[in-house]
């Protein structure tokens, strides 16, 4: 059996989206934008907001030049 293996995904550069789950018991899934590799299921909206919020900072604080 031979198992198709995908690359990793650079959160960090990635062009997420959040899109309705099409998994049963799960509401919101983060996925790469036009391609079909899901990154996180949640049972609720506003956590799948949340963590966007979270990689946004992530990105904004490898953004900022040291001081």
């Amino acid at each position: 059996m031979s198992r198709h293996k995908f690359p990793p995904v650079d959160l960090m550069t990635a062009d997420l989206e959040i899109v309705s789950s099409i998994y049963e018991g799960w509401s919101t899934a983060i996925m790469v934008k036009g391609e079909p590799r899901t990154i996180a299921l949640f049972r609720e909206y506003a956590d799948a907001v949340q963590a966007m919020a979270m990689l946004a900072a992530g990105r904004a604080a490898l953004e900022t030049p040291d001081a």
